[in-house]
């Protein structure tokens, strides 16, 4: 039995062997920079998951998993632009 096999009789059972979440990608950030980093690990200790613009500093709420900081990054982005608009 292949693993595509596999996956399909356990989708027929109501089983998932595997997340799955939709692909998401990064919006640029506020200044247009499309590099954003993803910090993760600081002093040894696992710190929550964020986004942050390499050119400038721009960085989302933290998060729990990475699919939750790409949603949260790509929200803290449109909210700055909706504020941009309207100042």
């Amino acid at each position: 039995m292949t693993i595509e096999e596999l996956k399909a009789e356990a989708k027929k059972h109501g089983y998932k062997l595997t997340k799955e979440y939709p692909y998401i990608s990064l919006a640029p950030c506020v200044c247009g920079h499309k590099k954003i980093s993803a910090p993760m690990i600081y002093g040894g200790t696992k710190i929550p998951y964020f986004h942050r613009c390499n050119k400038c500093g721009f960085s989302s709420e933290p998060a729990r998993t990475k699919h939750e900081a790409k949603l949260k990054w790509n929200e803290c982005v449109e909210n700055a632009r909706k504020e941009k608009e309207n100042a």
